[in-house]
């Protein structure tokens, strides 16, 4: 958490924005990020007072969880206006040709105005329709599947460690610097095709191979870099 706060305050520039254009936008896109938060805590907060421990080590684990909830709602609120360069050069500009554009328009533009896989493009097409900043509505996507990159890791540890999921390693991977900065700050889709590759490996790790496969092209289909689990995944599925 400290790493990341540092990291936030050394590389993060500061902008000016326009807060009476953004406001309600920043409104909407709180409230969407409040709602996976606060169901996390929900969640986490019924199993742990379901486990058979001691008071203090339930008292200890809620309160590492709703902090880490806590702190990364915060680095949310910090870096809530802040673009990257790939944002700016690219992101904002196909997502407002698509806003300006109709479906149809859109789709036989995708090649002539981006240099990203076609999947992506038809998750900017549909955000685009939603009347919110670009910005937000980009990293609320990233945000969303980097919760489930961090829920597919958990799955994977108590799958193969043969234990209960663990909520406070659930949180405690969201709150890693890199991932946190890439969905918080840069609003980057990395998340997307590695958590879909990563559901992948844990199916795999389950021997169900149809499942594995669907997951892996529902990740190639974003990024090529899903190779680098492909020979894992047919060692497992042997």
């Amino acid at each position: 958490a400290v790493i990341t706060a540092l990291i936030l305050i050394l590389s993060i520039p500061k902008i000016t924005v326009n807060l009476n254009e953004q406001i309600g936008s920043m409104i909407a896109y709180f409230i969407l990020v409040l709602i996976p938060l606060v169901s996390i805590g929900v969640v986490a907060t019924i199993k742990t007072n379901k486990k058979e421990i001691s008071k203090k080590d339930r008292a200890i684990s809620l309160a590492v969880i709703w902090s880490c909830l806590v702190i990364i709602f915060a680095f949310i609120l910090i870096s809530v206006n802040h673009k990257s360069q790939d944002y700016e050069w690219f992101l904002n500009g196909w997502t407002n040709y698509y806003r300006d554009h109709s479906i149809k328009d859109s789709l036989y533009a995708i090649i002539e105005i981006t240099n990203y896989a076609p999947a992506y493009n038809y998750i900017l097409m549909i955000i685009s329709r939603i009347p919110m900043y670009n910005l937000h509505l980009i990293k609320y996507v990233s945000f969303l599947f980097s919760i489930l990159l961090a829920f597919m890791m958990c799955k994977i540890i108590a799958k193969i460690r043969k234990t209960e999921f663990n909520y406070v390693l659930f949180v405690a991977f969201l709150l890693l610097p890199y991932l946190s900065i890439e969905y918080a700050a840069w609003a980057q889709c990395d998340a997307i095709y590695t958590s879909l590759a990563i559901t992948a490996f844990y199916f795999a790790l389950c021997k169900k191979s149809k499942l594995a496969f669907l997951f892996l092209g529902l990740s190639f289909i974003f990024k090529l870099q899903f190779l680098f689990i492909v020979p894992i995944m047919f060692i497992l599925l042997i």
